[in-house]
């Protein structure tokens, strides 16, 4: 899976449906970006298009939903945001 993809099951991953629009800003990616994720996500099984209220809309599958709580996708989908970073527990004296 790459980044996209993750960025885009991240966005998608709370629940409800979102419009590609939505999904761009949530991941943080351009509108084309979240169109390439979704339809690569959906040929995966992971995502379907659906006809919500605000128009055409995406959601995860239950293959997508499944994957997302599993062990595997919790880790996927645990990386930073852009910007963000982790930082490790020191394990030795601290440096002055």
């Amino acid at each position: 899976m790459n980044t996209t993809e993750v960025r885009v099951m991240r966005a998608l991953a709370s629940g409800g449906q979102l419009t590609v629009d939505q999904i761009a800003c949530a991941a943080g990616i351009s509108v084309r970006s979240a169109q390439t994720g979704m339809r690569s996500l959906a040929a995966k099984g992971f995502t379907v298009g659906t006809k919500g209220m605000r128009g055409n809309a995406w959601t995860l599958t239950s293959t997508g939903s499944r994957f997302a709580i599993g062990r595997r996708g919790r880790a996927l989908l645990d990386i930073p945001e852009p910007g963000q970073r982790r930082t490790a527990a020191r394990t030795g004296p601290a440096k002055s």
